[in-house]
């Protein structure tokens, strides 16, 4: 097995991304965005998921593709496309949405929303394209956040969230080593 390890070149830091086969979740997103362009514009082939398409058509290093977090399927989907080029080198999970509550007022329903995408979300995308990894190597990116360390009046759910998505990625980060270097 051949690991994708990273530069050590100081010149060109991120030039391990030239080529890499990048999925980056929450695509349509402010942070999600940013990090596709930045990933296809280092030369790596970026597949950019998110539940609703953007309107923009795909161009050559940057596909988009509408796939929920919340549905196995839809990413299973993204995966299976990609895969007849070769499995996901890098997984970079933004995908992400915020409610700003305290915890008494968090209704159930937003409790599940939060949940189902940040946490569940999470599981089933490292699940999904981790597997490619975990037999040729890769890198997984989640997104945490200070709220996740910080306890703050509005945001209690999501903090508590990105909390167990620190906690997840600490315990993915263990058991797949030294294939996949997971990271938040």
């Amino acid at each position: 097995m051949q690991l994708h390890l990273p530069s050590a070149s100081y010149d060109s830091p991120y030039r391990d991304l030239a080529g890499a086969r990048v999925v980056v979740t929450g695509g349509r997103g402010t942070l999600g965005s940013a990090v596709a362009r930045a990933c296809a514009g280092l030369g790596a082939q970026v597949w950019s998921l998110d539940v609703t398409p953007s309107g923009h058509a795909s161009s050559g290093t940057i596909r988009e593709r509408v796939a929920n977090v919340r549905d196995r399927a839809s990413l299973e989907a993204v995966r299976d496309e990609m895969e007849a080029g070769g499995a996901a080198t890098v997984l970079i999970n933004a995908a992400g949405i915020q409610h700003r509550t305290d915890f008494a007022g968090c209704d159930e329903a937003a409790w599940q929303e939060l949940m189902d995408i940040n946490l569940n979300g999470l599981y089933r995308r490292c699940q999904v394209f981790g597997a490619g990894m975990r037999k040729n190597g890769g890198s997984i990116v989640n997104f945490g956040s200070v709220s996740g360390v910080v306890v703050s009046g509005k945001g209690t759910p999501y903090g508590i969230a990105k909390a167990a998505v620190s906690f997840m990625t600490k315990v993915i980060a263990l058991e797949w080593a030294p294939q996949v270097r997971v990271n938040a």
